[in-house]
């Protein structure tokens, strides 16, 4: 949406309520059901992307769907319910490709805009829209009761069919949802922002340069012109339909954002249920500037890359957070938020390299607006200038590298060299190691591709995130990977820093013992070659190949984890190519050992494969491998093992109830095999109309059902019969039927 269109919703709602009749006591009713109107910050919205334009430039037309879902407490990745946006000057909540999934805090973007949901009164419209036309509230009712949105008595379908109706044969006869929404929208700006009427059909207007003067499409305007109650054009889908009134004595709840945009000067737009609900109360609610502000506790200066997050304190517990966000520098560092009174917590959850995380600070708002703030062991401050101050205290700091070497019996590098690997795990202090910043510093994993080289960055000189004093002594310890290796120099070497950056060195030497290793050690390419039992009969059905590993008699496919390094090109299961006989598997570092590789050949879906029209029943293949040390390769022959259906002439006779027994025409028959590989258990052979005349088909061995779908004219349908084709037989209930023909009589 663009900033010209955004001015256009704040004014409707303003105004939508000062016209309206709403009686006082909505809250309360509400309170009762939901019990979350008036809490800060207790939901979150975000806009998908949708662009309608008619061609140029879509500079002028793109349109967002916005989503308000529940802040829930640990974070939520629900796609929420569809709102609409006023002051349309504002800034749009933020643009994702889908429903974010922001549970937990492992993650690197800052988290949605979040909102407080207000009761939809004439004063709360009033107070939250700007410029809004005459009676905007009572119409904005209208518009969306008729429009876009969830719930009884919507048009949607009724506004789709209408088009499918105009334009049966044409794409003009498909109208999206978007379309439908951005209509709503738009007709909502009208009343909220004044926004200027568009009168003329997109499809005619001008081209400036290389961009059209239009802000919608043409079904978009057509849906548009109809919500407003205007004259339609002839060629309007719509045209003869009506709107219908919203209902009595409901409204629409609004959405106030809890924070300004940290670059836009408006801030973010509010928001607009679609959600029709019972006008019977209204919301309390006040709120005040809170700033925050991330900084250097010695010079002052503005800190980037500092992780923080706010939470509302409701008693003793955290009711849910407000925003995680990553400061920047200069301007782009002091975050506002529009808070009610309560009592907040602010945490640095990641300090910036060379920092020690802050102590967590409580903010407390009070009802005339006064801001305080205070941190472990401290009294309240007086947040000057409605900014409260979180600082951060550089420390000195130090990196440890380590470096692997591999030796063999005789001092030399070992042959296997390739398919060593090790982890490494920094200890302070003679346990787990924790960076300056307070988190676990992870393992490392040294093998081919690293250099054997690992390095430990940002970790703190002194104990206790001291800037002098008793000093931290690290080491490392290494997984035991490689059981014919033994670490025999560097596990005992300690380091502790000098000076802030000092650079430290541990160096780890394993040497071959006499324990031999398996041979699958040696393989890092599988190779599939693809042979028949009869080349003649080659099935030409798709075949893939699956790679699995086998350790302790426990079976599991190879995936991306597996490897030393994750691989996100890794694709365990392949499709063997028609015109080539064999694929195969590279750079096969695992980094595990102990293990042996097995190939599974299956379908598109990891199913057992089978060709058996053709003679190819499942797992009807042998495997044989055999081992090429000096090419690291294991090969895998596998022969699909073909068998010639053999089949039974089968004659099936429909007749009526009758002293003559005359074959019938115009039943309609189904015949169906017993298949357990199917949903429905079963397979249809062959459906048809019989004619008057008995009816043959060659079947192979398996069990059948002989079904009458629909009997001739006064006729009843007959019992489906039961058979099995065995031995070129056809047995019924077990006893062979005379002839090999099944008769159902009518």
């Amino acid at each position: 949406m663009k900033e010209k269109f955004r001015s256009i919703l704040i004014s409707l709602l303003a105004f939508l309520i000062s016209v309206g009749t709403i009686p006082t006591n909505f809250y309360n009713a509400h309170a009762e059901a939901g019990n979350d109107y008036g809490v800060v910050g207790a939901y979150e919205a975000y806009s998908v992307l949708k662009e309608l334009y008619e061609q140029g430039k879509k500079l002028k037309t793109g349109n967002e769907m916005i989503y308000v879902r529940s802040n829930i407490k640990g974070g939520s990745n629900e796609a929420g319910k569809i709102a609409y946006c006023f002051n349309a000057n504002r800034s749009v909540p933020d643009i994702k490709s889908s429903a974010p999934d922001y549970i937990g805090e492992e993650y690197t973007e800052d988290t949605l805009i979040t909102y407080t949901k207000l009761a939809g009164t004439n004063d709360k419209f009033s107070k939250l829209t700007t410029n809004a036309r005459e009676r905007a509230r009572e119409a904005i009712l209208k518009i969306v009761y008729n429009g876009f949105r969830d719930g009884e008595g919507n048009r949607v379908d009724e506004i789709k069919n209408a088009f499918k109706a105009r334009y049966p044969d044409t794409g003009d006869g498909n109208i999206s949802d978007p379309e439908i929404y951005a209509a709503t929208q738009k007709a909502i700006w009208y009343y909220t922002d004044s926004a200027e009427l568009v009168t003329k059909i997109p499809k005619e207007a001008q081209i400036i340069g290389d961009e059209i003067d239009a802000t919608m499409n043409t079904k978009t305007w057509y849906v548009y012109q109809f919500l407003l109650g205007q004259d339609l054009t002839d060629d309007n889908p719509l045209k003869g339909k009506t709107l219908n009134d919203a209902p009595v004595n409901n409204t629409l709840d609004l959405f106030q954002p809890t924070r300004l945009h940290e670059s836009h000067n408006t801030g973010y737009q509010n928001l607009l249920s679609c959600e029709f609900v019972s006008s019977n109360g209204e919301t309390n609610y006040t709120e005040y500037e809170v700033k925050i502000k991330k900084i250097d506790k010695d010079d002052k200066s503005t800190i980037m890359d500092a992780r923080l997050k706010l939470e509302v304190i409701n008693g003793e517990s955290i009711d849910q957070r407000l925003f995680i966000w990553t400061t920047k520098e200069n301007d782009g560092n002091l975050i506002t938020f529009k808070l009610p009174v309560g009592e907040y917590l602010l945490t640095e959850l990641k300090a910036p390299n060379g920092y020690k995380v802050a102590d967590p600070i409580t903010i407390k708002v009070s009802d005339t607006g006064e801001i305080k703030y205070s941190s472990k062991n401290q009294i309240d401050v007086i947040a000057n200038d409605k900014t409260v101050v979180m600082e951060d205290e550089k420390i000195p700091t130090m990196t440890v590298n380590v470096n692997k070497e591999w030796k063999d019996k005789n001092e030399g590098t070992p042959s296997d060299l390739d398919f060593l690997s090790a982890k490494v795990k920094l200890l302070a202090d003679g346990k787990a190691a924790v960076d300056a910043s307070g988190h676990k510093v992870p393992e490392q994993l040294l093998n081919k591709m690293s250099s054997w080289k690992a390095s430990f960055t940002n970790l703190p000189i002194y104990r206790n995130g001291n800037t002098s004093g008793e000093k931290i002594v690290y080491s490392v310890s290494e997984s035991d990977m490689n059981k014919t290796y033994k670490l025999v120099e560097g596990g005992d070497t300690n380091v502790s820093g000098e000076s802030d950056k000092d650079i430290k060195e541990i160096k780890l030497v394993n040497k071959e013992s006499d324990t031999p290793q398996p041979e699958e050690v040696y393989i890092t390419k599988v190779q599939v070659n693809k042979k028949w039992s009869n080349q003649d009969k080659k099935s030409t059905k798709d075949i893939y190949f699956e790679l699995w590993k086998v350790k302790a008699g426990e079976e599991s496919i190879v995936t991306s984890d597996d490897f030393a390094i994750p691989r996100a090109d890794f694709k365990a299961r392949q499709k063997l190519q028609p015109t080539v006989a064999s694929l195969n598997w590279t750079n096969l570092f695992l980094k595990e050992q102990g293990y042996t590789f097995k190939v599974k050949e299956v379908d598109e879906n990891g199913n057992p494969w089978h060709d058996k029209e053709n003679g190819y029943k499942e797992n009807a293949y042998t495997v044989e491998s055999n081992v090429d040390k000096s090419k690291q390769l294991l090969i895998f022959n596998v022969t699909n093992h073909y068998e010639e259906n053999k089949e039974t002439k089968v004659s099936f006779s429909k007749k009526a109830l009758t002293e003559n027994g005359e074959e019938l025409a115009g039943a309609k028959i189904k015949l169906t095999k017993k298949d357990d590989t199917t949903e429905e258990g079963t397979t249809v052979i062959k459906e048809w109309v019989t004619d008057g005349k008995l009816t043959e088909f060659e079947l192979e061995a398996g069990s059948y059902t002989f079904t009458e779908v629909s009997a001739p004219d006064k006729y009843q349908v007959a019992t489906a019969i039961t058979f099995e084709v065995k031995d070129g037989k056809v047995l019924v209930k077990g006893t062979e039927v005379k002839g090999n023909t099944i008769v159902m009589v009518d």
